[in-house]
């Protein structure tokens, strides 16, 4: 460190006590369907350092409100092309085990040929009306 904190090396950002991004973890433990506590027990095991529940909890509140605010975002005027698709997957619901549902996705290429993902559903089956809504819902936007 130099007298003026001017100097910062490239593999230590500062004012930073962890190497691992928390959040990351919790959420990539929550995605997985291991729950809250226990996802606070395996990151205590992993990195030496008490996480409570409620800490789980409020990073994964984060990082849905982030996807709420990716998924209301406005879009850009023009785009050249845009791209529908719908894939399988299974999904884990609380209650009913793990389901099969449908993710639908939207991407759009800009005139420049940036790519970017306009956005993405989850609905129980892919069909005429769960396309209509989503094509509704990026002419709102």
């Amino acid at each position: 460190r130099d007298r003026e904190s001017r100097y910062y090396p490239a593999f230590l950002k500062p004012y930073v006590r962890r190497l691992v991004d928390v959040g990351e973890v919790a959420v990539a433990l929550y995605a997985a369907g291991v729950s809250q506590r226990k996802a606070a027990e395996i990151l205590s095991l992993l990195l030496g350092h008490r996480y409570s529940h409620e800490t789980l909890s409020a990073l994964t509140d984060e990082v849905l409100e982030a996807a709420g605010a990716f998924r209301t975002r406005p879009l850009p005027e023009e785009m050249a092309f845009v791209y529908l698709d719908g894939l399988s997957l299974k999904v884990f619901r609380e209650g009913e085990g793990i389901v099969r549902e449908s993710v639908y996705v939207a991407l759009g290429i800009a005139p420049n040929g940036e790519r970017r993902v306009l956005g993405f559903w989850l609905l129980p089956t892919e069909s005429a009306l769960g396309w209509e809504g989503v094509l509704e819902e990026l002419w709102q936007r």
